[in-house]
């Protein structure tokens, strides 16, 4: 008809399926791989690590004692790869030989992959030195075993490369959300290992200098601005921790006290002193010893 309105075709919204990508589909092949190599050394052989038998022992107690409270969780170890384990102790036998924490470990073994190439873009590498980059982190043999063997160490590594990726995000962008990220997976690696806060105050000092480098005006209030960015999720994290150990021992502090009195155990170990002793005058000897044990 002349005249007449003109209506529109209703437009047909297709909604695209999400796509995992190259990226996506590595990280959960190197997940997998993570839970295979844990079930084979932590199910199989028996193969795991003191800390993975402890952390187990804790969560039989949670779930099957007779005190399910916070302070059956442990406190003496930092809580986040206990937590991890949690779903997987529901599992029948996954106690037995610390699997559930092997197995809790290394389930996020693939978040290296997503890390390191976060990192290698924001370092603007190449297409060829980023994938090596990648592969080298993702399937470093040292990172494998510790994953699969109930260590935080895997996890650890990638919550410090989540980090520094967000930093150089923000060299480049120069925004707070990339600082709040780099704060938030410090916060998370707090959960891991209490050591973190050495590595978190020497980037707090690396972003107040760049920070008051940046700001033409008002240089002090800007790097304190952004070092408090950064500093939030960490302080949340911590305080998160504390809180929990406040309900069950009445102390903010007592997990410091804890991991101090593991600490004091852990250097009293008989089979060390007597390697000392026999390496006594021999540096290179002890230099060596020291390598290996450390690897």
């Amino acid at each position: 008809m002349i005249g007449a309105a003109r209506v529109p075709a209703a437009r047909v919204r297709v909604r695209a399926r999400p796509r995992i990508g190259l990226r996506g589909a590595s990280a959960l092949a190197v997940s997998a791989g993570y839970l295979a190599l844990a079930y084979a050394l932590a199910g199989r052989l028996d193969i795991a690590a003191d800390e993975a038998h402890a952390r187990a022992a804790h969560l039989g107690t949670l779930l099957h004692g007779v005190a399910s409270t916070p302070a059956a969780f442990g406190l003496e170890r930092p809580p986040l790869p206990t937590a991890l384990a949690l779903p997987f102790a529901l599992l029948p036998g996954a106690l037995d030989g610390g699997l559930a924490v092997a197995l809790g470990t290394a389930a996020l073994g693939g978040a290296g992959v997503l890390a390191a190439a976060d990192l290698a873009r924001w370092a603007r590498l190449g297409r060829v030195p980023a994938m090596l980059f990648t592969a080298a982190f993702a399937l470093h043999p040292l990172l494998l075993v510790a994953g699969a063997t109930g260590l935080p160490e895997a996890l650890y590594a990638t919550l410090l490369l989540v980090a520094c990726g967000q930093l150089l995000r923000w060299f480049e962008t120069d925004t707070t959300a990339p600082v709040l990220g780099a704060g938030a997976a410090m916060g998370a690696a707090f959960l891991l290992r209490y050591n973190v806060v050495l590595v978190a105050a020497a980037m707090v000092l690396a972003l107040m200098w760049v920070a008051g480098a940046r700001g033409a005006v008002r240089e002090r209030d800007r790097a304190e601005a952004t070092a408090l960015a950064f500093l939030v999720p960490l302080v949340f994290a911590a305080g998160l921790w504390a809180l929990t150990t406040t309900f069950a021992h009445g102390n903010p502090v007592e997990f410091v006290r804890e991991a101090e009195r593991l600490s004091a155990l852990a250097g009293e170990d008989p089979a060390l002193y007597a390697q000392m002793t026999i390496l006594g005058g021999d540096v290179l000897a002890s230099a060596w010893w020291v390598l290996r044990w450390g690897a």
